[in-house]
């Protein structure tokens, strides 16, 4: 199912799960030229958000405005109910960069937000090994970065996010720099731990095949469109993270519908 981007307040649409993320026409400028436009979304707990779209059409923008990290120019950006003010423990954010300290063990990176918090360094040992193996990095708790592969580092960044138990996690194309491989183990993984956790996820991608896979939605961001985008229901089986999933005759349709889509909107703005 397909149905264009509308304000939260116009769906209509009973949800059974509370809502964690809410844009209200939210507008960011950069040096006097609009980047976002009037852009208004919801998305809900317990949910896999997929936002695709050209290079420049904003979908870093958006995360950085829910992460905090940029400040919207107009509109109302909230997380969890309150006013997004800046960078906060409820959302976590996981990079391109595995952005981990080379210094540190694996152990000590998964702890290192618990450490800055100031909590007992029993509690944080217990964590980071919680975390451990949930990400499938036993037996390396005392590595460093450096001996570890892509897939292992951003495994690692992963748990790091997870162990402040954030609401909401953001990522930002966290794959984009392994292995075809790897990056479909990673994505089962993804889907795994959000199962187990429950977090909400937005995940940036330039990835149509990644966007169908992961997401329960997807949204399709319009370049030169500021704040339009398109909206796709994916429907395919649990669980989700079964890689047979991208096989399914509902993902070669859903893939084959967004490339069109995504191709229609390059052939238009040459036009």
């Amino acid at each position: 199912m397909t149905t264009w981007g509308t304000p939260p307040a116009a769906v209509g649409v009973a949800h059974p799960k509370p809502e964690v993320v809410r844009l209200e026409r939210v507008g960011l400028d950069f040096d006097g030229r609009p980047v976002l436009k009037d852009l208004s979304l919801s998305i809900r707990r317990d949910e896999v958000v997929s936002v695709l779209g050209p290079s420049g059409c904003g979908k870093t923008t958006l995360l950085n405005i829910v992460a905090g990290f940029l400040q919207a120019s107009s509109g109302v950006a909230l997380a969890n109910g309150r006013e997004i003010s800046g960078p906060g423990p409820d959302r976590g954010v996981v990079f391109q960069s595995y952005a981990l300290f080379d210094w540190m063990t694996v152990q000590d990176n998964i702890a290192f937000s618990l450490s800055c918090a100031g909590r007992p360094r029993s509690e944080q040992l217990e964590v980071a090994q919680q975390m451990v193996q949930l990400v499938g990095l036993t037996g390396f708790e005392k590595a460093y970065p450096y001996q570890l592969s892509g897939g292992m580092k951003q495994r690692c960044g992963l748990a790091r996010v997870l162990a402040s138990k954030p609401s909401v996690m953001l990522m930002d194309e966290p794959f984009a720099a392994v292995d075809v491989q790897t990056r479909e183990t990673l994505q089962e993984e993804i889907l795994r731990i959000q199962a187990a956790t429950g977090c909400t996820i937005v995940f940036i991608t330039h990835s149509i095949e990644e966007a169908v896979f992961l997401g329960h939605r997807i949204l399709l961001m319009q370049r030169g469109g500021f704040g339009a985008f398109k909206e796709y229901a994916v429907e395919l089986p649990e669980p989700r993270s079964n890689p047979e999933n991208r096989l399914h005759a509902e993902f070669v349709r859903l893939r084959g519908e967004v490339y069109r889509d995504l191709r229609a909107s390059y052939a238009a703005e040459a036009a």
